[in-house]
């Protein structure tokens, strides 16, 4: 489990296809998607920082580390992520569970930072979603 770039670590992570290394895999609000999160200028450069370039100047990078790049996980996979998202779009959710087969889970009005916090109305659904 991870949330935010930990969501996208254990998403690379499960893509890594290491046998027998993982059971399953919940990502909330993850930075899904490499390159849209490097359009998007997310964190305000963060992902050219991570990667040390642009998709077109280190493709190689991107397709190591990018979740949308790599196979779909051998394992299941929950992603869940609030449509109130203003710092990681749920859009990156969308495309990488469409290209991935991960299971969404969309919850209204929820907030990037609502997931990890035990007093929000997300935080049960954030428990409750074993891989």
């Amino acid at each position: 489990t991870g949330h935010s770039a930990g969501g996208h670590l254990a998403l690379l992570c499960a893509g890594r296809r290491l046998p027998g290394a993982y059971v399953g895999v919940v990502a909330l609000a993850p930075v899904a998607d490499l390159a849209e999160a490097f359009r998007l200028d997310l964190d305000s450069g963060a992902v050219r920082e991570l990667l040390g370039g642009e998709p077109d100047q280190v493709p190689d990078r991107y397709d190591q580390a990018d979740p949308c790049r790599l196979p779909a996980p051998p394992v299941p996979v929950v992603v869940v992520h609030g449509t109130d998202d203003a710092t990681v779009p749920a859009e990156l959710s969308r495309r990488y569970s469409t290209q991935s087969a991960a299971q969404l889970r969309l919850l209204d009005g929820i907030g990037h930072f609502e997931l990890i916090d035990p007093r929000s109305a997300a935080w049960p659904v954030a428990l409750r979603s074993p891989a």
